[in-house]
């Protein structure tokens, strides 16, 4: 059995491989960057189910909490427009 994270929409432990990471990339370290989801990214990263009823389930500032650092409602709401990933 793989390495475990827990969503941070529903809070269930889950094997890593079924859920999708999110980080916040900011390659030229001027504070404009923004969030991706993948794998690749490094840092600190918060994990969720790849379905709409755990992006549903998002507190307000769980991901801002999750990532420590500040985000706007509009950062979050673009990324959850998105959601699931393709």
């Amino acid at each position: 059995m793989g390495p475990e994270r827990t969503c941070i929409g529903c809070r269930r432990r889950t094997p890593q491989a079924e859920l999708a990471r999110i980080s916040w990339s900011d390659p030229d370290g001027g504070g404009q960057g923004g969030l991706v989801v993948g794998r690749g990214g490094v840092g600190r990263g918060a994990w969720l189910h790849p379905d709409v009823g755990c992006a549903e389930a998002l507190r307000p500032g769980a991901l801002a909490r999750a990532l420590r650092r500040p985000l706007t409602d509009g950062q979050v709401a673009a990324l959850l427009t998105a959601w699931p990933p393709r």
